[in-house]
């Protein structure tokens, strides 16, 4: 599949803040931490389309991992928005894209549906990340 790459690196990128951000920090104190240098944190364009020829409108695909991709295709790129849903048909992550790029706050989910890490994306670069505890509140913040 030549899509494939988009799901998995997003939800690597949000498994590993998931597990990066869940060591129980004190509510009180939100550190700011650097991304690690390995970090994925460029959803580039390669990864941003869907198959070549693919018409414009909606667009859903299943992934071999059981996850859902749905977007909107306008002129080969992904627009509007990236949605992957787990295979429960809950969502996953919801990403905010604009010709195909990576644009504002992308947030991720458990597979119960709990809000856990949010991204902000500034034309496909992370700008900052952030993990959330439970209650929602941030755990954790890291910025390039």
């Amino acid at each position: 599949m030549k899509h494939a790459p988009i799901i998995l690196l997003l939800a690597g990128l949000s498994a590993t803040l998931l597990s990066a951000g869940c060591s129980g920090l004190p509510a009180a104190q939100t550190p700011l931490y650097k991304l690690p240098p390995a970090a994925p944190i460029q959803p580039a364009n390669p990864y941003s389309r869907p198959p070549s020829g693919t018409p414009d409108g909606a667009f859903s695909t299943r992934a071999s991992n059981g996850r859902v991709l749905k977007s909107i295709v306008k002129n080969g790129v992904f627009d509007r928005f990236v949605d992957i849903y787990h295979p429960n048909g809950k969502l996953h992550s919801h990403t905010p894209v604009e010709n195909g790029v990576a644009q504002g706050w992308s947030q991720g989910y458990t597979e119960q549906g709990i809000l856990r890490t949010r991204i902000l994306y500034r034309d496909g670069h992370i700008i900052r990340a952030q993990t959330l505890d439970a209650s929602g509140k941030v755990e954790r913040e890291w910025q390039p």
